[in-house]
């Protein structure tokens, strides 16, 4: 049976699909995963259907020895090497389908000027979906895996490599934007400042994950006499802390929340936001 060992625990490795929609009144979030195009893009490769389940991690990969025969794709901006058990170094490159033998290994170069990266496999995972989906929300510790990253020593059964033809896909540009797409959020109005969002800079800091980004920018202020009764969220939604920090929360953000929101992220920029690389700097334009 084939199927994967992690030699090394990469950085923020789980399971992701598109995410598990309509449970979200029972305080689940959706999931999946943060860079949709580039999960498309392994399974259009591979002939999967687009929501077959991938590998997502943040940075860098993981090591990863081979069992029986697999077949894979990545996709991102990054290097990977398959390590023959003959001793041959075999260099691979995003976007392009190779098949590993036993016992061999992938190892995996930090991602260039952007965050998640994406492996993907001609083989069903021999693991059970929570909710109709396989994506890993570490917040809930919900799903494959009992719901964490993947560590040194775990190993993922697979399936008979599926014999499928490869789809068309459309290359992604991962290279940072300097504006990203936003609408007003429900508590615009009560935002003191609230031209400094669009007229002033903001960075991304290393305070991140699956949940959400802080960002380094202008201290927003409001006018609230009170703090907000918590009411549902969504993914991209941005909200102000009560000492003005920024917030973008993300694919395992939360249910509800009680923070104003000043905007929310288009869906078509959402990618490119959570793409960006510590310190990159943009700014925030109104759809």
């Amino acid at each position: 049976m084939p199927g994967i060992k992690f030699i090394t625990s990469g950085v923020s490795v789980t399971l992701q699909d598109n995410g598990r929609y309509g449970v979200q009144h029972l305080g689940i979030s959706p999931s999946g995963a943060i860079d949709k195009r580039l999960m498309h893009t392994v399974n259009s490769l591979l002939g999967n259907c687009l929501n077959h389940p991938v590998l997502e991690f943040a940075l860098i990969g993981p090591a990863l020895q081979v069992i029986g025969n697999v077949k894979f794709c990545c996709a991102g901006k990054f290097n990977f090497n398959i390590n023959k058990v003959d001793g041959r170094i075999q260099s691979g490159t995003v976007d392009k389908v190779y098949t590993a033998q036993n016992g061999d290994t992938i190892t995996f170069e930090p991602c260039k000027n952007h965050t998640y990266g994406y492996i993907g496999f001609a083989h069903n995972f021999l693991i059970s979906p929570d909710f109709k989906s396989y994506s890993i929300d570490t917040r809930s510790s919900l799903g494959p895996n009992s719901g964490k990253v993947f560590q040194k020593d775990d190993i993922i059964d697979l399936g008979e490599i599926r014999f499928t033809n490869s789809q068309d896909y459309k290359s992604v540009d991962l290279d940072p934007t300097k504006v990203i797409k936003v609408t007003k959020g429900p508590q615009w109005n009560n935002f003191i400042n609230r031209e400094d969002f669009f007229n002033k800079s903001f960075s991304i800091t290393t305070k991140r994950n699956r949940v959400g980004m802080y960002l380094k920018g202008p201290a927003i202020k409001n006018n609230m006499k009170h703090d907000m009764m918590s009411e549902g969220i969504v993914k991209g939604a941005i909200q102000i802390t009560p000492n003005g920090k920024t917030v973008v929360l993300l694919s395992d953000h939360g249910t509800t929340g009680g923070y104003p929101k000043i905007a929310v992220v288009c869906d078509e920029d959402y990618e490119k936001l959570a793409q960006m690389p510590f310190n990159h700097q943009f700014n925030f334009i109104l759809e």
